[in-house]
């Protein structure tokens, strides 16, 4: 059975599952990469408070 043989129809319900599982996968791509910028911002919001206070402190 060659993909180029078959009709419109079953070449897009082959195609459909591809199309979902690699958007699927950009999307997991791409929560991983904001998820690691979300806690990167929180410790770095959470140094800067540290260091402030201990400024206050040594002053």
């Amino acid at each position: 059975m060659k993909i180029i043989n078959l009709n419109i129809g079953k070449k897009i319900y082959l195609a459909t599952p591809l199309l979902i599982i690699i958007f699927t996968l950009s999307l997991l791509a791409l929560y991983g990469q904001y998820r690691d910028n979300l806690y990167e911002g929180r410790h770095r919001e959470l140094t800067v408070a540290i260091e402030t206070a201990w400024g206050t402190v040594d002053y």
